[in-house]
């Protein structure tokens, strides 16, 4: 009787499930498994909401492609404006001076490049090649000219000011020392 109940129960819960979900008599339920067009909440989504998914992933990425070749390209016209508006100079260097004018690990040519706006030193070889725009051009080539002249250079210090005095020669062994 026992078995009888228990067969007469599935049959019933079978027969309610095919009519719930339309399921063909010839055709059986999985318990756990989903009926067809059925949604069973916590499974991920449904099959047509994986399509709808999936399209709208690729339209927001084909959006950012979009947005990120406009990027590119406008970058990349705004370098060839700047390049149309650029000029270039050549300082020779004496070699007993290339350190001076370098710095250490390249800090004097960095501070020149950062105060002036140039784009490019190219420090091989003993002339040196400044490119930029005009300007700045101008101006990192007079910085250098400093550092060849004097050893430093005025761009590196705020508000610099230099200033003259003549002294009769007889003198400098009062102002310096005498040895």
């Amino acid at each position: 009787k026992k078995k009888e109940k228990q067969v007469a129960k599935i049959k019933y819960e079978q027969e309610q499930q095919r009519l719930a979900g339309n399921i063909p008599a010839n055709q059986k339920a999985i318990p756990g498994l989903a009926m067809p067009g059925q949604h069973i909440p916590g499974m991920g989504p449904a099959p047509g909401a994986a399509k709808e998914a999936a399209k709208a992933v690729l339209a927001s990425a084909k959006a950012a492609g979009a947005a990120a070749r406009q990027a590119i390209e406008a970058a990349e016209a705004a370098k060839a404006q700047e390049s149309s508006n650029s000029s270039s100079a050549q300082i020779k260097v004496p070699e007993n001076k290339i350190g001076v004018v370098i710095g250490p690990k390249g800090s004097n040519i960095k501070m020149i490049q950062e105060k002036t706006g140039v784009t490019r030193i190219d420090t091989s070889g003993d002339v040196f090649v400044i490119t930029g725009p005009p300007q700045a051009v101008s101006l990192a080539e007079l910085a250098i000219n400093e550092l060849i002249n004097k050893g430093y250079c005025s761009m590196a210090f705020e508000d610099f000011k230099e200033e003259f005095v003549a002294v009769h020669p007889t003198s400098f062994p009062d102002l310096i020392g005498k040895e």
